[in-house]
């Protein structure tokens, strides 16, 4: 069996559900790829969004906008994809020949216990001497493993297992045009002159150069002098799938010719200094770190970061550039995903959507003005908050404030977006003031919830009127942390005091 040329992966259609080849993404019928995990959905379209940039779909902008205005057919992409055939044989695709001692198929996934989480009793996983995986079941899971693992310990050669190239449970934030797979993936390819800006260095073309499994992995890799598609392929586990005899698949429930139910698994390369185009990047200590999966909600909070700067924090290269180059994406979206992890250990898929607003330059500009003046004045009254609901001894909870908020600020950018255009001084003062009585009215009826004046409170009245008379008062743009406020939100400070 063969990743390119065969049928394996699962998706949605418009009449069901069957598997395709990855030349079959073009498919105008295929809606999304559809593994019962989501690390493996995700990890699968991170595979096609990388088997299309590494193959060198689209030499150039031209070339990739007309990929969008008339999809190739996928005997095109069968053709492009063809000089890669030998890299991705399910015998040896992402796997390393060890001789390390065979362990069950559950060690694959991310979710897998350790010697600990056994003895804790805390498996995630129904434990079953019967678990097998067909092959491109097995390929996902090896390929989830190799994108988002986290360190865990030691492995068999004694040495520490290495974290993936952008550490354990990063965060991968895609743009999204249309309603079908193609739309999930080529937004996010990368061209040649793309991949090429990423280069350090002089490096190999050939397939040893790009896929490491064809070469002897070095224990350390860096940018200088390798292929920039690395970055894709990364392996920071070494693994063997072993192959056994056909049956059902424990987790698709399709019939396989063979099943991988033991694995060899080891160290792999400690990759470093790479970006990674798919993932937000993070400021730390000056240096750039990839943004891993939050156990928070994603929202509207995180627009800034994931789709134009922060103060620390920088967009994927993929969704910068489709900003810059590939703005005619109508009805654009960014989805941030990734699996949260804690101590190397699986916890959930975290999962968001958010509009992106791709325009031209000036628009963006007033776009992005806008979300960081919006966003800032929320986290200072979300500041102010926590300080009120603790002062009048309530849990400082603000994940409501932010719920609370999520819609009025999706209407308060699209009106942005209609007005950025106009030739006022301040076009959007008006939506930056309305919000500034969203924030303030979401925030009192969070603190009006916690600390109701009732028989409950009765004996801290005194402290619950007090901090809520600051809170408003605050918010109405006076004190210390009111002028904060309306610095953030780009708005004039009250001129006089007037009551709640």
């Amino acid at each position: 069996m063969n990743l390119i040329t065969d049928p394996w992966i699962p998706v949605r259609t418009r009449a069901g559900r069957r598997t395709i080849r990855p030349a079959e993404v073009v498919d105008r019928d295929v809606i999304a790829v559809d593994f019962p995990r989501p690390d493996m959905t995700g990890a699968t379209v991170e595979f096609l969004i990388g088997l299309l940039s590494t193959a060198g779909l689209a030499a150039d902008e031209a070339a990739w906008a007309a990929g969008w205005r008339d999809r190739p057919t996928a005997h095109q992409l069968d053709t492009t994809l063809a000089p890669h055939v030998p890299a991705w044989s399910v015998q040896t695709a992402m796997q390393t020949p060890s001789q390390w001692t065979p362990q069950p198929i559950e060690g694959l996934f991310l979710d897998a216990p350790g010697d600990n989480t056994e003895k804790l009793g805390k498996d995630f996983l129904r434990r079953s001497q019967d678990l097998a995986l067909s092959p491109g079941a097995a390929l996902a899971a090896t390929m989830a493993l190799q994108m988002y693992t986290g360190a865990a310990g030691r492995c068999e050669s004694g040495a520490y297992l290495p974290v993936s190239l952008r550490g354990g449970g990063p965060l991968t934030t895609l743009v999204v045009g249309g309603d079908d797979l193609w739309g999930q993936v080529w937004p996010n390819v990368e061209t040649v002159e793309q991949m090429r800006s990423r280069g350090v260095g002089s490096y190999g073309q050939g397939l040893a150069n790009v896929y490491p499994w064809l070469a002897d992995q070095s224990d350390a890799v860096t940018p200088d002098g390798t292929h920039p598609a690395y970055v894709y392929w990364a392996m920071p586990r070494s693994v063997q799938l072993l192959w056994g005899e056909g049956g059902v698949c424990s987790l698709t429930g399709q019939k396989a010719d063979t099943l991988v139910r033991e694995i060899r698994l080891d160290c792999g390369a400690k990759a470093t200094g790479f970006t990674h185009p798919l993932s937000p990047y993070r400021e730390v200590n000056g240096q750039w770190l990839p943004v891993l999966s939050p156990k928070e909600r994603i929202g509207y909070r995180d627009w800034l970061g994931f789709v134009t700067l922060d103060e620390n924090r920088r967009p994927a290269l993929a969704v910068s550039h489709v900003r810059a180059h590939r703005y005619t994406l109508r009805d654009a979206r960014v989805v941030a995903c990734g699996a949260v992890l804690s101590k190397a250990q699986y916890e959930t898929w975290s999962e968001g959507v958010a509009p992106l607003w791709s325009a031209d330059r000036d628009t963006r500009d007033v776009l992005d003005a806008t979300a960081r003046a919006l966003v800032s004045g929320a986290r200072q009254a979300v500041k102010m908050l926590r300080a009120a609901l603790k002062d009048g001894r309530s849990p400082p909870s603000s994940g409501r404030f932010w719920i609370m908020t999520e819609a009025p600020f999706w209407a308060a950018m699209a009106a942005a977006g209609r007005v950025a255009r106009d030739d006022a001084d301040d076009a959007t003062f008006s939506i930056r003031i309305d919000w500034l009585l969203t924030i303030r009215k979401a925030a009192l009826a969070i603190f009006d919830g916690a600390l109701p004046l009732d028989a409950d409170h009765a004996g801290r009245l005194g402290q619950i009127v007090q901090a809520r008379h600051r809170l408003a008062v605050g918010l109405k743009g006076y004190g210390k942390t009111g002028k904060a406020l309306c610095a953030a939100l780009g708005v004039p400070e009250p001129t006089e005091v007037n009551g709640e």
